[in-house]
């Protein structure tokens, strides 16, 4: 049996592997927390795995910077255990019901529901919305409105990062949000201003599911 250990960082992470006794297998690596920095990653287990030998893998859920790696090893079939007793109790206690709204996986899943807590503080989705710091704030100069809406950015940072790349995934695997995604671009709105729309409609979508504690449903537009 073999173990890998991974040390989270903003930029760039470190991973060293061990035998099952505590005997270092190599040195180790040092990669970039980015696409190429993970397939440099499976590079190193490549060459320094045995075929056919059992590992697992154990990394730290510093921050956010760890999510990124954690949903492409999980891709890859892995063996994943999150070093954090936080984040960790919330990926075995994850409900099913947040899983079935589109874009939102284990990882993610642990991080919308530790960030929310009680949905009941939530009167409505607004708030919920407001919470994560994407609603909209508009430029305004005496009678003049601005056209381009900007996230306020206030309340969790966790929250509205991982609710942007479920929103990223959603307008691809899931045909409501592909088409309000495509009905926004049609209108003339940029590219990050209905990213920043279907993150909205994302939230209320999990504000609507953890509240009635029932799967997500697909309907279609006017149904």
């Amino acid at each position: 049996m073999y173990y890998l250990g991974i040390d989270v960082g903003k930029n760039n992470h470190e991973a060293g592997l061990v035998k099952e006794d505590g005997a270092h297998v190599g040195k180790l690596l040092r990669f970039a927390n980015t696409l190429e920095g993970f397939e440099l990653l499976l590079l190193f287990l490549e060459q320094r795995l045995p075929e056919q030998e059992a590992f697992c893998i154990g990394m730290e859920a510093t921050g956010h910077y760890w999510l990124a790696l954690y949903s492409f090893l999980r891709e890859q079939g892995f063996d994943l255990h999150v070093i954090d007793k936080k984040i960790a109790k919330q990926l075995k206690k994850l409900s099913s019901v947040i899983l079935t709204i589109p874009g939102v996986g284990p990882a993610t899943g642990a991080i919308v529901l530790d960030e929310i807590g009680d949905i009941g503080r939530f009167s409505n989705p607004k708030k919920l919305v407001a919470f994560a710091g994407i609603d909209p704030t508009s430029f305004q100069s005496g009678n003049y409105v601005g056209r381009h809406n900007r996230l306020s950015k206030k309340g969790s940072p966790y929250l509205r990062r991982v609710v942007w790349m479920s929103a990223l995934i959603a307008v691809r695997c899931d045909p409501v949000f592909k088409a309000f995604y495509e009905k926004k671009r049609d209108e003339g709105k940029a590219h990050r201003s209905t990213l920043g729309a279907v993150s909205r409609k994302l939230l209320y979508t999990i504000h609507a599911v953890l509240k009635a504690n029932k799967p997500y449903e697909v309907r279609p537009q006017g149904a």
